[in-house]
């Protein structure tokens, strides 16, 4: 009899830590998740059986982190010989394959039951105990994942959208990204005159909104919540509450393969590398989900 995984859903706004997570909890070697591999031949499930290969191998897992410890590295050609071994990806392919939509919707009839069927062989042929998956259109896709897998954990991190905002000014996919609440791309909102750094806020205050009320269709028990503050200042202590919530075994190795990882923290860059207009503009955004969040003081 086939026991059935736990199934493990990360959202968050883009550029709060989610990759991170995502790859600090794959290290774990019970963990499994669609790789690189199946966003490249998300119609051949065979490929995820290549995931048992990194289950194995500490020296290939490290090779998911950067030397300063970034989970991506954007604007550059990975080597041949990196793009081969299974890594935790985004996955929107087998999304797309699924007849599912960036903003929740769905092309066909039975995309829900597809989508369950292809993570349910997905994560089979890749082995372990959990399957893990971290995509940033799923914070608008909370209750359909939720109807596709009851039984699935929500795992949200939030970061201060300060920090985010100049994060997200300064990867290489972001100008040409479609905002789908926005309809535009960055470019195209600032081709028709308006404030480039208005868009990077609100996509902040959007995605914090989107996972709250996805979240409020959630049985609690299903849910647990960290800070990407309260991660990168002790990585082992937030990973260890968070297998605890979701029953991931908790290995010595595990914990000691986080230990050598360098995590950055640049969440106090932003204050010198932001202008007094960019931090107004942001702040007047994010203002009120700042404070209910704790990020701002009343008075400030």
């Amino acid at each position: 009899m086939t026991v059935p995984k736990t199934n493990v859903f990360i959202v968050g706004p883009a550029r709060s830590g989610t990759s991170l997570l995502y790859r600090l909890l794959a290290l774990n070697p019970q963990v499994s998740f669609i790789s690189n591999w199946n966003a490249r031949f998300p119609n051949v499930a065979a490929v995820s059986a290549l995931q048992r290969a990194t289950r194995s191998s500490r020296r290939l897992r490290s090779n998911w982190f950067q030397a300063d410890g970034n989970a991506y590295v954007y604007g550059q050609e990975r080597p041949l010989w990196k793009r081969i071994i299974p890594a935790p990806a985004e996955g929107e392919p087998v999304f797309s394959a699924a007849g599912i939509l960036e903003d929740g919707s769905t092309t066909r009839p039975d995309s829900i039951e597809d989508l369950r069927y292809r993570i349910q062989k997905i994560s089979r042929l890749a082995g372990g105990t959990h399957f893990v998956n971290k995509r940033v259109a799923n914070n608008q896709r909370i209750p359909l994942i939720h109807e596709a897998m009851p039984d699935a954990h929500f795992v949200s991190i939030v970061r201060d959208g300060r920090p985010v905002a100049l994060s997200l000014s300064r990867v290489d996919w972001w100008p040409t990204t479609k905002v789908v609440w926005a309809g535009v791309t960055p470019t195209q909102w600032a081709a028709q005159g308006n404030d480039p750094w208005e868009l990077c806020a609100k996509n902040w205050v959007h995605d914090v909104e989107a996972i709250e009320q996805g979240l409020l269709t959630i049985p609690p028990d299903q849910q647990t919540s960290l800070t990407y503050e309260s991660l990168v200042q002790d990585p082992a202590k937030q990973l260890t509450r968070l297998a605890e919530s979701i029953n991931l075994e908790i290995r010595e190795s595990w914990i000691e393969e986080m230990g050598r990882i360098n995590l950055p923290d640049h969440n106090e860059h932003w204050k010198a590398a932001l202008s007094e207009d960019a931090i107004r503009v942001i702040t007047e955004i994010q203002g009120d989900t700042l404070r209910r969040l704790g990020y701002l003081g009343t008075q400030s």
